[in-house]
Order: C-alpha cells, then structure tokens, then sequence
C-alpha cells in the first residue's frame, strides 16, 4: 500500500469523523465551539512563544563567540520557533476536536435555540434606547440627532434592481435578500 493510498484514507475518515460531529451539533454550533478551542489554544501557544523567544533573546550573544551575527541568528531561530508553534497549534485543535464528544439533546438544543432568540430580541431592544450618556444628564436629544445616530435607515429600492440599491450603507443588510451585509455581498466590489 503506497503512501497516497493511506492519506486519502486517513483523510475521508477525518471527513467522516467531523461531518459525524457537526451533524450531531449542528453547523453554528460546531463551528462556534471549534472557534473557542482554537482561539483557547491560540492564546495558550502564543504565551509560550513570546517566553521562548524571550529565553532565546537572553542567550542569543553567546553565538557571537562563534563567529557568528547573532541578530541573524535570532531571526533564523525565531522564525524556526514561529512555524514550530504554528504546526503545533494546528494539531492541538485538530486532536481537541477529533476528541470531543457532541452530545445534545433535544431539549438542551431547543433551550439553546430560546436563549439565542431572547438574546437576540433584546439586543433588538437596546438598539432604540436613547444614549444613555445623555439620559443620565437629563438632555434628551433633538430629533435631527436621532435620525443621524439612526443604525440603519430603510432605503427605497427595488430588491431586483442593483441600480436602486447605490445608497445603501456598507454595514446594512445587503437590499439582495442574503442575509450578509451590504459590504460582504454585493457592496464588495465597491
């Protein structure tokens, strides 16, 4: 059996394995945790190297006993220490999430999926209070200064017509119906 053989196998049983969890935990959900884990292990990984390249830094003048420029040694040195931390980090957070068991249940995920919709319905609310810098003041704003601090104003355009859509403000829901912003979508371009 050659090498290709066994990686393509190694690598449609992984493809299994994290389709089996993203299934069971559904696509944000995985895609949430696996965030957390890297940027856990990102963080992790990242303190040591900042103290490796510190120790590296307090006995790097010795190499110029032999001859040898130690600025570019500790450069050499630092970037070898930089990819070292970076294939570490990848298979730390491919073993974490090769490891972990997703394990929810109906109820748990339905009480999930409440609590992101309570979260999101008061995020929506506390998009129409007033700045609460100014209330604490008693000044209520003018209403000119309420339309400029507007986040979003409804534009008029015509969801099939790109033309009509020149207006519309780059963190906006994008007129097309996708979901994304305008500057993810069709405003990239621009």
């Amino acid at each position: 059996m050659d090498n290709a053989t066994v990686m393509t196998r190694v690598q449609e049983a992984g493809d299994a394995l994290m389709s089996g969890k993203i299934d069971a935990a559904g696509q944000e959900n995985f895609r949430r945790m696996a965030k957390t884990f890297l940027l856990q292990s990102l963080d992790q990984h990242w303190k040591e190297h900042l103290l490796n390249l510190d120790h590296l830094r307090q006995g790097i003048n010795l190499r110029a006993f032999g001859q040898r420029d130690p600025l570019n040694e500790y450069k050499a040195e630092a970037f070898m220490m930089f990819e070292h931390m970076l294939n570490n980090l990848r298979e730390n957070v491919t073993q974490t999430l090769a490891l972990v068991e997703v394990n929810i249940s109906p109820e748990v995920l339905e009480a999930l999926q409440k609590q992101q919709e309570e979260l999101e319905a008061r995020r929506r609310l506390q998009e129409r209070h007033n700045d609460p810098s100014l209330m604490g003041l008693g000044i209520a704003p003018d209403q000119s200064q309420r339309d400029n601090v507007a986040p979003f104003r409804k534009a008029q355009f015509d969801q099939n017509d790109p033309t009509t859509w020149g207006n519309t403000q780059r963190n906006a829901p994008c007129p097309c119906g996708s979901g994304k912003k305008y500057k993810h979508c069709h405003g990239a371009a621009t």
